[in-house]
Formats: C-alpha cells, sequence, structure tokens
C-alpha cells in the first residue's frame, strides 16, 4: 500500500513514503486534482444559479401577463349585452417583443 501499511487491524506509517524533511502532507498533483473537483462543483453550483433565475424572470413575466388579462377579461365582464355588440376595444398593453423581421 502507498503511504500506509495495515499491521493488525492498525494503521502504521510507511517510512518509505515519507515527504522529503520528514514531513507528511498532500502532493501538488493531489492538490490540483482536488482544486480542479472544487472548481467544478463550484461551476455547477453558479450554473444551477444562473437558470434558476432565468426560470424565475419568466414565471415572473407570464405571471404579470395572466393578471393582465385576467384583468381585461374582468373589465368586459362588467359591460352589458348591448355595449358588447358595439365594443370596440383598444389594446392599453403593447408587450415588448425580441423578435425581429428577418
Amino acid at each position: 500500500m502507498s503511504g500506509t501499511d495495515r499491521k493488525f487491524g492498525q494503521l502504521t506509517k510507511n517510512p518509505a513514503s515519507r515527504a522529503v524533511g520528514g514531513k507528511d502532507g498532500f502532493t501538488l498533483m493531489e492538490v490540483m486534482i482536488a482544486t480542479f473537483l472544487v472548481l467544478i462543483v463550484f461551476a455547477g453550483g453558479f450554473g444551477a444559479l444562473a437558470q434558476g433565475s432565468r426560470l424565475i424572470e419568466i414565471s415572473r413575466d407570464e405571471t404579470r401577463a395572466s393578471q393582465f388579462l385576467q384583468s381585461e377579461v374582468e373589465d368586459i365582464r362588467t359591460y352589458n349585452w348591448d355595449s358588447l355588440i358595439t365594443l370596440q376595444i383598444e389594446a392599453k398593453y403593447y408587450p415588448e417583443s425580441s423578435f425581429t423581421d428577418a
């Protein structure tokens, strides 16, 4: 085994695995791999956070549109039948569109 030997169910240090100067520690490669793995986890977390923010924004816009339409329907429900026949409503709300003519 590298670094430790099992001796009667106990871990004992192998003298051949000691670092220069007699100090135990992590190698540069181990530190680099651990740092890389931590960076991957943080990048995934930030990506999930950004995606969640986008979904919240979309949900907020859809809720706002739904509330507006419900308000318009409730306004129309207050009219009598004669006024509905001659009804000419202009839009009060013009949604901003990100679509362009191509």
